[in-house]
Parts: structure tokens; sequence; C-alpha cells
């Protein structure tokens, strides 16, 4: 999110320019100049100042109601790459049961070449605790 829009979120959940630049470790003054900048930008006012603190304004809470909306958007979005690119681990018992898992693995790699892929052979008594435990995620028991 730009710098921007990071301190008019904070003032606005701070209600006040002073409590935002507390928070943000900012002067006040900046905070301020930020705010008038993106005012000027958009062509619109976004609080009301009075003396006791900032209002948003209709197209203020607009703003503020569509970055938070984007903020956890992009918190989803952020989440969900990093979680493809976990390691995904294929793990397979004996040589001899490789015949039904082999094909599966050879096109989940093609399909999905981002996703790095490892594989370990185990006997089938260890296999099943392993898969129990949740530390492998597919095996083949005979």
């Amino acid at each position: 999110m730009e710098k921007e829009f990071e301190l008019f979120c904070s003032a606005a959940d701070a209600g006040s320019f002073s409590r935002a630049a507390k928070t943000g470790y900012i002067s006040r003054q900046a905070i301020i100049k930020q705010i008038d900048h993106l005012e000027d930008r958009l062509g619109t006012q976004l609080f009301v100042r009075h003396s006791r603190g900032i209002i948003l304004t209709d197209a203020g809470q607009l703003l503020y109601d569509g970055l938070k909306d984007l903020s956890q958007q992009e918190h989803t979005l952020l989440a969900s790459v990093r979680s493809l690119s976990q390691k995904c681990a294929i793990r397979l018992s004996h040589a001899p049961h490789r015949i039904i898992l082999e094909p599966i693995n050879r096109a989940f790699m093609k399909n999905n070449p981002h996703i790095p892929v490892t594989r370990s052979f185990f006997r089938s008594y260890d296999e099943i605790s392993l898969l129990l435990d949740d530390k492998i995620d597919i095996g083949e028991i005979p």
C-alpha cells in the first residue's frame, strides 16, 4: 500500500493527526502534508477537521473501506502465493508400488513446476505412522 494510503488509514483509525503521528513515529505536520496531497490528488476532502480530532467525510469513508478491503485481499493473496511455494513432500513406500504413484507424480510436477517435490522411500509400517503424524503428504501402502 502506498505511504499516503497507510498514513490516511492510520489517521482515520486514530481519530486525530496527532495520535497517528505518535503511533507512526512521524511528525504531525508530515501526516497533514501527506493527507493534503492525497486530497489534492483525489480532488476531494477526506476528513472534517475540528478541534477534537478528525472525522471521515463520505468520500473518506469510501476510501477507507476500500483500502481496508484491498489490504485484506493483499494479505490473503500473499498468503496464497507463499503456500504455493511451500515444500510438498511426496514419499513412496516400496519400489514395486511406484507403478501407481509415479504417473501421478510426473503429472503433478508437470502441471505445478513452481512447487518443489521431494520423494523418499519408507517401509510400509514407518509410512503409516508418518502419514498419521502428518509428516508426509502422500503415501502408498500395499
